[in-house]
């Protein structure tokens, strides 16, 4: 291909030869991902030394993960910041998280539940202990008519979860 660039008089000052190579590519197309945007594969060019280059790089160890908190511990702890700090928000609390306010007024409504249940909860840490109280089955226990009945359908939970 060749572009002709015109001087300011209007005759040919510059001619710009570009040549265009062929480049294969393979892009792939995810099946699994139903919103997964195809991406290529290749080519991909490595430095000859990248091997080298990524081998003699510090090894960074990850970040410890998050201990495991259920719901209603994150509905408590999110209680606590909020009697302690009068300007902090349910939205200041989304942000910091990374929830919606949506989702962080879905977990603040177990607070809700009885004081005996609340209660319990403080006890109990680890996930085999937390495991068979999902915060569906506990927001169906908010969903009834009185405490009485929310007590009685915890500990119908409780036995089967052999407490």
């Amino acid at each position: 291909m060749e572009v002709v660039l015109l001087g300011k008089n209007g005759s040919a000052d510059e001619t710009l030869r570009q040549t265009w190579f062929e480049i294969k590519t393979i892009m792939a197309m995810p099946l699994m991902c139903g919103r997964a945007k195809p991406f290529f594969v290749s080519p991909i060019v490595y430095p000859h030394d990248c091997l080298t280059t990524m081998a003699a790089l510090p090894v960074r160890k990850s970040a410890a993960p998050e201990p495991c908190q259920h719901a209603v511990h994150r509905a408590l702890e999110w209680m606590q910041m909020l009697a302690n700090d009068k300007s902090l928000t349910m939205a200041k609390i989304a942000r910091s998280h990374g929830f919606t306010r949506a989702r962080v007024t879905q977990i603040m409504n177990l607070r809700h539940l009885p004081k005996e249940i609340l209660d319990r909860f403080r006890r109990l840490n680890t996930p085999e202990e937390l495991r068979p109280f999902s915060e569906r089955k506990l927001r169906r226990l908010l969903s009834l008519g009185t405490v009485a009945e929310q007590i009685q359908e915890f500990a119908k939970l409780q036995k089967a979860a052999h407490f």
